[in-house]
């Protein structure tokens, strides 16, 4: 008998802190993994701290001199995710169905020694698979694993949706299902754009370029490991009566043959990046490697990167964009090689447009740079991948250089 179940097919579920905000949406999670065991699934359910839970440890965890890096931090920011995995697995079993909630140590997620912001490293699946001869649900505790020196560590920013997906991995998961507070991934921010449609299916190349590019539906660690598995992820609404078996969200997954649609899936958008301008930099060799190693040796991330021809003078310039917050911290690790002349633009967004079929045609960033001109909106720097084509431009074009871009290349109709 345990044989037989032991055959049946895997599924991982992700409910995030929105979509388990309280007693009662947990129940309702709940009742969509019941109906997922009665399809003939072997569940695993990952969820995260009860919306504004973790925002409260952090500010408990800061408040008694705790860093981010300290592990006692993660030890104490993980326990909104064990309160929620203990709630759903009561729900659970008194709806009559088995399960078990466990913590990140006890599956185990095995993590590295980086508190904070660990990187997973091996997560044995016999713990849950033995759960699975029993007919258990297994409900873990996201965002948290355990160090090589046995400790909680958390995952970091996207840590549920990275543990929903690595387990998924682990499992050998049909697919994995990321349960949100909307009902797919669309062509651009419905918030920015009216007419955005969901995508019904995306490549995981093309999502992953729209997470790195803004959009925040998932984080791109989650969808690398879902890219290096081939586990197909499926992003879909917790708000309504629909289950992923029966209620299709966006659907990502490897490369899709005969995909309908234009060269490009979508726009994605990013108000969060900062633009520094390097001056009286010395036209010699070394000095471009010198600054990106200063940025590199405090951990900055680097973007966009223009250095124009130099004068006569043999002097140049040397434009970078990074992230919003690390602005200041760029200038300092600057000033220590001595560029004093570093000026920062925060009044910027970085837009993109993103999609397979850019591939095999070539008119796409022409037609985005035309569609730009048109509407008299200038480019800061330019950017290009075999699959994305982004631009930095002044904060207050951002609406309509959305909104034309969108339309210009065929993403206003269903």
């Amino acid at each position: 008998m345990n044989d037989v179940i032991e055959q049946k097919p895997r599924l991982v579920m992700k409910f995030g802190g929105t979509s388990v905000r309280d007693l009662g949406h947990i129940k309702r999670a709940a009742k969509k993994m019941i109906r997922e065991v009665e399809n003939g699934y072997h569940v695993t359910v990952v969820v995260s701290a009860m919306a504004g839970v973790t925002n409260r440890l952090v500010d408990e965890a800061i408040s008694q001199g705790f860093t981010e890096r300290d592990p006692e931090y993660s030890a104490i920011v993980s326990e909104g995710e064990l309160e929620t995995s203990r709630l759903m697995a009561q729900s659970i079993n008194e709806m009559g169905h088995g399960a078990q909630a466990w913590s990140g140590p006890q599956v185990p997620i095995k993590c590295d020694n980086n508190y904070g912001q660990s990187n997973i490293l091996q997560i044995p699946s016999n713990n849950i698979a033995n759960g699975f001869k029993i007919n258990q649900v297994a409900v873990v505790a996201g965002f948290q694993g355990v160090s090589v020196e046995g400790r909680i560590t958390t995952l970091g920013r996207g840590g549920s949706d990275t543990t929903a997906v690595a387990l998924a991995c682990a499992l050998g998961a049909e697919r994995c299902d990321i349960y949100t507070d909307v009902d797919g991934v669309y062509t651009a921010d419905p918030r920015q754009v009216e007419k955005a449609q969901k995508i019904d299916r995306a490549e995981f190349e093309e999502i992953l370029e729209m997470a790195h590019m803004g959009s925040k539906v998932l984080h791109p660690r989650c969808v690398q490991l879902g890219m290096k598995y081939n586990i197909p992820i499926q992003v879909l609404s917790s708000l309504n009566d629909g289950i992923g078996s029966d209620l299709k969200g966006t659907m990502i997954m490897g490369e899709i043959e005969a995909m309908e649609g234009g060269a490009v899936t979508g726009i994605s958008h990013d108000f969060n990046d900062a633009q520094l301008t390097v001056y009286n930099i010395k036209d010699q060799f070394g000095q471009a490697a010198n600054i990106l190693s200063a940025l590199s040796k405090t951990q900055i991330n680097k973007d966009m990167i223009i250095q124009p021809v130099s004068n006569d003078d043999g002097i140049t310039r040397m434009t970078i964009s990074v992230p919003k917050q690390d602005a200041d911290r760029a200038q300092k690790a600057l000033s220590t090689l001595g560029y004093d002349h570093v000026e920062v633009d925060t009044d910027i967004v970085k837009i993109s447009a993103i999609g397979s079929g850019m591939k095999t045609d070539h008119t796409v960033s022409a037609t985005f740079l035309q569609v730009l001109a048109n509407n008299e909106i200038n480019t800061r720097a330019i950017a290009t991948s075999e699959i994305k084509i982004s631009v930095i431009v002044r904060a207050d074009h951002a609406e309509t250089a959305l909104t034309k871009l969108h339309s210009a290349f065929g993403l206003d109709r269903k």
